[in-house]
């Protein structure tokens, strides 16, 4: 027993600390929020007005446009009812670049976003890249893997 415990124990401190968010002087939890609340409330086109008034030129071109506002609708949809969401991590990728991905929880579907955003000479941190993904593989593919204890049985 005392050797699981050890174990358990050696895991659960190899974990690293949950990390502060980033200040970077822009609030990308209120974004995230405001975007998923136009889509709970089934306001697509707007949520992708939304996102492109804060992206980069060309960003968000007519053909990605068009498909971020099905994907909304059709999240709209057949989701059921939003119950929350979860900025759940990011990644430092340059100095001026950040991705941030959050998770929409829905009655019927869990729903990955990732925001890459660029900070600008301009008019500071705009969207360069986001992805709207079904369920959670994107996000699998960048979250530590956490052992678990040595089996019991």
């Amino acid at each position: 027993m005392p050797a699981i415990l050890l174990a358990l124990a050696a895991a659960v401190a190899a974990q690293p600390a949950p990390a502060k968010d980033p200040d970077i002087g822009f609030d990308y939890r209120a974004m995230v929020r405001d975007q998923l609340r136009l889509v709970a409330d089934g306001k697509a086109k707007v949520a992708v007005e939304f996102l492109a008034e804060r992206a980069m030129p060309g960003t968000f071109d007519d053909k990605v446009w068009e498909t971020m506002a099905k994907k909304f609708a059709v999240l709209f949809g057949a989701g059921g009812k939003y119950v929350g969401h979860e900025v759940v991590g990011y990644k430092r990728v340059a100095s001026r670049v950040y991705r941030f991905y959050a998770v929409a929880y829905f009655e019927n579907a869990v729903v990955s976003f990732s925001y890459q955003l660029a900070k600008t000479t301009d008019v500071g941190w705009r969207i360069s890249n986001m992805t709207v993904g079904d369920g959670v593989a994107e996000l699998a593919q960048v979250a530590p893997f956490v052992p678990l204890a040595p089996p019991r049985d």
